[in-house]
């Protein structure tokens, strides 16, 4: 499997044949996105016309049947487009600096950003292949940009296989749009599942705000996966298989049973039995009698076992999806956008950090109210973006404002259409394990809402704020190891974290369950971090039935000087000003008035819309306080959890759920039994139950034991 991931990181591929001997064996794999379609092992000593076969038809094959991407030229060096690539990334003295409220020039507004051309310069490595890539335009013709290194990849061999390059497009005049951002993906192809530059060009319609602005996009011609396709012939091969063998058992049990009933109407060689009276209305029939006329409970569970199972997800009515395959369907994809934004752990102290959440949570806010939920707030997804605006304070004067910038809208959904909120469109969960809501990690069938959108946004400014802003976390990499990445398997299913359902429930950010230690920042994030804590606690009291889930015992119980000068301004309000935060709330429901009390019910209610968040931290963030050390300019660190830090992650199986003991050096978790529990990486987005597998092997549907026809390999 790395081998295929390396080929696939450094070539465009649709598919990849490999051929995989072993002693005097092979077998044939074709992979692509969605998984893996496997041969059985053959004896190429005793079927040697089967390696030859196949050996042929690789060596006739054209380059795109071989998996090559048609749509990627590869560029030569010394071509001209090769230098053209390598004169741009060539430092310009005209290039801005990126950094808040940075005063620029009258009529810099086209010019390049410096970390941009510094990202597209470290993406021509001299020993990586550079592409010329095609974009689909909404005419249908082919537009063209040039890559290098992609500047973000996944992992994963399978999945979206998302990567981003920062491209140039040849034909830009302006100096400003000659770098843009290139995403190629394989996005999840199911009906009512929309492209993500139709998504933005429906934003772009609403006018909403914070958003990447599209050049082009596309699915590109012909290109999709076909190992769902092999699964389902193979399945239903398999389905076929069992019918006819539960028709022939059926039929002989239908025969059996005729013979032992002649049988029973004589009691002697020729001589007939004397048939029983007919039963009249309300009298008995003898057992025996009525036992002839029933299947037994194991004949009809054994039909009742082999009829296909519904359509649609578990635990929903969805009849858009087949839930039969576990394996997604993809097509490739691309899109080009103008921003090329900062990674958000680039901002520059904890309030830009804030400032940057409260400008996406505005766009999310434009964006539901045009009727697009994101459904899938992480980190990853929110970036900083240098834009140049008038100085509010010196109208004459530009200067640079490091905005948020809400991205990557592939999973995004239209609620307007009457139905559509709460219909599952794919079998899989959607977000990003880390950020996810409680609710959406316990109840996965459940519709995302916008109080699910709005957690996320407080995971992510969790996140950001322990792992690169002072605080008294004493083990930062500990905390977040067991806050984000931990998760418990029950059931068969994945389960949230101990510790991320002990703080959402106390409404207290503890470093541990262990202990009452609680995490301060000293600074206005401490007031925001408590503020909308409680407002969670009051969510899940409410909904605690519900979404919170305690497994067999339960996870949860009942700086510096700063110069704040300007800081505040140019923030844009997404909300109505005269509005206070405790004045939003919904009327609670008679039941639920009963069973809590009325500030419980009060700030529960305060996650059902964006404003109350948006005051909040507009009013933090705009504040004219005397204190210093409200928002100091020197409380960000560098990175506390570097790639090399340790990880061993927390995973209670079924029957072994434990606590974490504090005195074990490597964090690992303990059970019942006190033995050490086996830890492992959770997947970015667990699989449905009954579907734990990450790659997709589809047996290729040769005979086990038989010999293959001639041909049969995968061509």
């Amino acid at each position: 499997m790395s081998y295929a991931q390396m080929v696939f990181e450094r070539q465009p591929r649709t598919h990849l044949f490999m051929l995989f001997v072993i002693g005097r064996q092979f077998r044939v794999l074709r992979w692509d996105r969605s998984g893996v379609v496997v041969t059985p092992l053959i004896d190429y000593v005793l079927y040697p016309d089967l390696l030859y076969d196949f050996l042929w038809r690789i060596g006739r094959a054209s380059m795109a049947q071989l998996g090559l991407d048609p749509t990627a030229k590869l560029i030569k060096p010394g071509s001209d487009e090769y230098k053209k690539m390598d004169e741009l990334a060539k430092k310009v003295a005209t290039d801005l600096v990126a950094k808040r409220r940075m005063v620029v020039a009258n009529g810099d507004e086209n010019n390049v950003f410096a970390y941009v051309r510094e990202k597209f310069e470290k993406s021509l490595e001299e020993d990586w292949p550079r592409w010329k890539l095609s974009v689909p335009q909404e005419d249908g013709s082919m537009r063209y940009f040039l890559v290098g290194k992609p500047t973000f990849t996944t992992s994963s061999l399978v999945g979206r296989a998302t990567q981003g390059y920062v491209a140039m497009d040849p034909l830009a005049k302006e100096p400003k749009k000659q770098l843009v951002w290139l995403k190629d993906a394989w996005r999840a192809f199911y009906d009512l599942v929309e492209a993500e530059g139709v998504v933005l060009q429906q934003l772009k319609n609403a006018s909403v705000q914070g958003i990447p602005t599209l050049v082009c996009h596309g699915d590109l011609p012909g290109q999709a996966t076909v190992t769902p396709d092999i699964w389902e012939k193979n399945q239903k091969a398999l389905e076929e298989e069992q019918k006819r063998a539960a028709e022939k058992k059926l039929k002989r049990t239908t025969r059996k049973k005729q013979k032992q009933k002649r049988a029973a109407r004589t009691t002697a060689v020729g001589v007939p039995a004397v048939a029983p009276p007919a039963a009249s209305a309300g009298a008995a029939v003898p057992a025996s009698a009525a036992s002839g006329t029933k299947r037994r409970r194991d004949e009809v569970d054994d039909q009742q076992a082999l009829l296909p199972p519904p359509h649609g997800v578990e635990g929903s009515k969805a009849d858009d999806v087949d839930d039969k395959c576990p394996l997604r369907r993809d097509r490739h994809y691309r899109i080009v956008v103008e921003e090329v934004g900062l990674p958000l752990e680039n901002f520059e102290d904890s309030h830009h950090l804030v400032s940057v959440i409260y400008d996406c949570i505005g766009a999310h806010k434009q964006a539901a109210t045009a009727g697009i939920l994101h459904r899938d707030i992480s980190g990853g997804n929110i970036l900083i973006y240098p834009k140049i605006v008038q100085d509010p304070d010196n109208p004459g004067c530009n200067i640079v404002m490091m905005n948020g910038l809400l991205t990557d809208w592939e999973l995004s959904k239209d609620i307007k259409v009457k139905g559509r909120a709460r219909r599952a469109r794919q079998p899989e969960r959607t977000g990003t394990w880390q950020y996810m809501s409680i609710a959406l990690i316990n109840e996965p069938t459940k519709a995302v809402e916008i109080s699910d959108e709005l957690e996320a946004f407080f995971h992510v400014l969790l996140y950001y704020a322990v792992r690169y802003i002072k605080s008294n976390c004493k083990d930062v990499p500990a905390y977040m190891e067991l806050y984000f990445e931990a998760y418990r398997i029950y059931g068969g299913r994945y389960r949230c974290g101990s510790l991320k359902t002990f703080t959402i429930t106390t409404g207290e950010l503890h470093t541990s369950e262990s202990t009452r230690s609680v995490i301060r920042f000293g600074s206005a994030l401490d007031h925001i971090f408590r503020t909308i804590l409680r407002w969670l606690k009051a969510h899940y009291d409410v909904h605690e039935d519900k979404y919170i889930w305690k497994g067999d015992e339960g996870s949860a119980s009942r700086n510096t000087e700063s110069d704040r000068s300007g800081r505040g301004k140019g923030l844009v309000a997404y909300f109505d000003a005269s509005v206070d935060v405790d004045d939003m709330d919904d009327a609670p429901s008679p039941e639920a008035q009963k069973l809590h009390s009325e500030q419980t019910l009060k700030d529960a209610q305060k996650l059902c819309r964006h404003d109350n968040m948006l005051v909040l931290l507009y009013t933090r963030l705009t504040a004219d306080s005397s204190s210093k050390s409200d928002w100091p300019t020197t409380d960000k660190v560098p990175d506390q959890c570097p790639d090399d830090s340790e990880k061993n992650l927390e995973v209670v199986p079924s029957g072994a759920l434990g606590t974490l003991n504090d005195n074990d050096s490597n964090k690992r978790l303990k059970s019942n039994s006190g033995a050490a529990v086996p830890v492992q990486h959770p997947p970015q987005t667990p699989p449905r139950k009954g579907h734990h597998s990450s790659i997709g092997i589809v047996d290729s549907g040769f005979a086990s034991g038989s010999r293959p026809a001639a041909g049969s390999c995968p061509s």
